[in-house]
């Protein structure tokens, strides 16, 4: 294996441009969002949290958390008890938010979303849903979150 070679002009101006191309569409991305919430509306109070659900996961795949955790927030009282499955997801989606910022209530945010998981019936289903919260807890530091991983991999497996 060779040293690395030095990056041309021409590379770097061309890296430089693909860089600020990507973050303008982005910033563009991240608009369109907060445009489409203040515009679109939604026929009842269930589409505007399936919206703002939507809208957590493209934040949090953009690594926004802190724009993410109001959307969860707002769709977790939205669908409260009356939607089961929609609730599971936006308590899912707040306790990723939680865990990932290392905030101490994460951890049980996170356990009561697993807890719920758990009341699905599909064990395809649960793993689905739980696959991120996985993801996010083994990257974190400590015990509290190795545990977090270790309970959502079991209820994921676990056949009613």
């Amino acid at each position: 294996m060779g040293a690395p070679q030095e990056e041309t002009p021409e590379q770097m101006r061309r890296r430089t441009l693909v860089g600020a191309t990507s973050l303008a569409v982005l910033g563009e991305v991240v608009q369109g969002l907060a445009e489409a919430h203040e515009v679109c509306a939604p026929r009842d109070a269930f589409a505007q949290a399936g919206m703002e659900l939507a809208i957590t996961g493209i934040q949090l795949d953009l690594g926004q958390l802190d724009t993410a955790e109001p959307f969860a927030a707002s769709a977790v009282r939205t669908y409260g008890q009356a939607h089961h499955r929609g609730r599971i997801q936006a308590e899912l989606a707040l306790a990723d938010v939680h865990v990932r910022t290392g905030d101490p209530r994460g951890v049980v945010l996170a356990q009561r979303a697993i807890e719920a998981v758990g009341t699905l019936q599909s064990v395809a289903v649960r793993r689905e849903r739980l696959v991120p919260l996985v993801a996010t807890s083994e990257a974190r530091p400590g015990s509290h979150a190795k545990e977090l991983a270790r309970t959502a991999r079991q209820v994921a497996a676990t056949q009613m």
